[in-house]
């Protein structure tokens, strides 16, 4: 409570007691009988308290004066916060969105500085756009001369790759699985490999034997004609 509203309450109480013996003090006097206290006196303290009432009343109006500007303040302080945490709010979401483009940038600068510190230079592009002009360039006609090998486009064409050893053993491969398919249909009047093979052996041993008794006459002479 403040001081003023305490003064008031004060007086208003001291108020209310001297009304209270005022009114008393009258009574008596219109019934004749003796009274304690001076109408007067107690006249003179109403007025008294009557002007201390008057100033609390005109403290108080301008109290409440401050009041409804301190009520004032305190609603536009509230806004003022409200306004600061949405602007908080939003600077957060700022700087995540700052985050992001940096993190995401973070690669790109490193590429752009990566090609910065790795460029090419003009000298280098020229000599290699004319080597490149050299290879894919075309020749002159001329009916008479073969083709030049300088003129060829940088990768192989179908010619060329039949006659690669790649090319050419593939192809040999197919003959064989081919070959390999027709050897087993043989007939049964041709001879097999192992009677062909039993064959030479028995010549052989006929020429050894014929070796061995040569010193003994014309027993095997005619075992030339094998």
């Amino acid at each position: 409570m403040s001081v003023s509203k305490k003064a008031a309450s004060d007086a208003l109480g001291d108020f209310s007691r001297l009304t209270h013996e005022l009114m008393n003090t009258f009574v008596c006097m219109s019934e004749g009988r003796e009274t304690q206290s001076d109408p007067q006196s107690i006249m003179l303290q109403i007025i008294s308290l009557d002007q201390q009432l008057q100033n609390a009343v005109k403290k108080l109006q301008e109290e409440q004066k401050f009041y409804a500007e301190i009520e004032n303040l305190n609603k536009k302080i509230k806004e003022k916060d409200n306004q600061i945490a949405e602007l908080t709010k939003l600077l957060r979401g700022v700087e995540r969105n700052l985050q992001n483009v940096l993190d995401t940038s973070e690669e790109n600068i490193k590429s752009i500085q990566r090609s910065i510190k790795n460029q090419v230079s003009v000298e280098d592009l020229i000599v290699y756009a004319h080597r490149v002009s050299y290879v894919m360039g075309e020749s002159p006609f001329e009916p008479t001369q073969p083709e030049s090998l300088f003129y060829k486009p940088p990768f192989p064409e179908t010619y060329d790759i039949q006659q690669t050893y790649m090319y050419s053993g593939s192809d040999l491969v197919k003959k064989e699985e081919e070959k390999a398919n027709v050897e087993p249909e043989m007939t049964l009047n041709e001879p097999s490999w192992f009677s062909f093979r039993r064959h030479e052996e028995e010549i052989d041993k006929v020429h050894e034997i014929k070796k061995e008794t040569k010193s003994g006459g014309g027993l095997f002479d005619d075992l030339d004609d094998l």
